[in-house]
């Protein structure tokens, strides 16, 4: 066997083994506190897959939308999953259900994930371009949970080092379990800073001409999960969304009060029945233009 062969196999054995490793990681699932920590919309393999699998139901920008335009009667909706509408269709959402009752035209700018952080980062940055007049904003619940990263840590869309990396199963796993080893459990947005970036982004709207703001007080029924995810820090949270709001004399809407007289299996759909059914996303738009329509 000749030198140069020999150094071919040097090379190509390891690159192969990487391979294999890296194509068989990628079918494991993620721990819930990485993908709690970790905002996944950012990583370039998951903007890769929305590209090359985006359905008619998503516009350029990655939103479940269509188009958006600059002017006429808007209202962004800012938001996670629930905003996203996981589990019904698209014309389902609260943000299409307010554009079948009345003449406002609803962005929905929910993204699965999302907190008060990526809010700042991408979510409000990318709609008031197209000039919304009001917004709903809902990010309670994913900026309670627990992870060994914060938010601010894991870095924001822009962010191409990390980003490019933990596109990787390996580099996932390796500093996942570096983590798990020498890190402790913390909020992914601490309690004070998720205040503050709420302040923040009623803020920039109000600065930004969006003059009828609206805060939407989430609730689940999610079992205590306390590594990750409790009932009682999660109240902690919507309790300051509401003292920020109330700060600020932004409307309160609650998912309680909207949905209280449905059974669990009429208002809540999922494995784990934190997101809206049909009615419940039909709940949101009806008390959502009902402040809309207010003088």
């Amino acid at each position: 066997m000749s030198r140069k062969s020999k150094w071919i196999r040097w090379f190509v054995r390891p690159m192969l083994s990487l391979l294999i490793l890296e194509v068989g990681l990628s079918f494991v699932p993620m721990p819930d506190w990485w993908e709690a920590g970790i905002f996944i919309e950012y990583l370039y393999s998951t903007r890769i897959q929305k590209r090359l699998l985006q359905s008619h139901e998503h516009n350029r920008l990655g939103y479940r939308d269509s188009e958006w335009t600059v002017g006429g009667k808007k209202v962004a909706f800012f938001g996670d999953s629930r905003t996203y509408g996981l589990f019904v269709h698209q014309s389902q959402t609260y943000a299409e259900q307010i554009e079948i009752m009345s003449n406002w035209e609803g962005m929905n700018v929910g993204l699965p994930g999302a907190t008060t952080f990526e809010a700042l980062d991408s979510l409000v940055p990318d709609a008031l371009p197209y000039q919304p007049q009001a917004s709903v904003v809902c990010l309670d619940l994913n900026s309670s949970l627990l992870s060994y990263v914060t938010r601010d840590k894991s870095g924001g869309r822009n962010a191409f080092t990390r980003n490019l990396l933990r596109s990787s199963s390996i580099w996932m796993f390796a500093e996942g379990g570096w983590h798990s080893l020498y890190s402790d459990r913390v909020p992914v947005i601490p309690l004070d800073k998720y205040k503050r970036q709420l302040h923040q982004i009623f803020n920039i709207l109000e600065e930004n001409d969006v003059r009828k703001n609206i805060l939407l007080v989430g609730y689940t029924p999610l079992e205590d999960y306390p590594n990750l995810y409790t009932q009682q820090e999660y109240d902690r949270y919507r309790e300051a969304s509401r003292t920020v709001a109330r700060a600020r004399s932004v409307p309160i809407i609650e998912f309680t009060k909207e949905l209280g007289d449905l059974s669990l299996n009429e208002a809540y759909i999922g494995e784990h029945q934190i997101h809206l059914t049909e009615t419940g996303h039909q709940r949101i738009a009806s008390a959502v233009l009902r402040i809309l329509n207010e003088d």
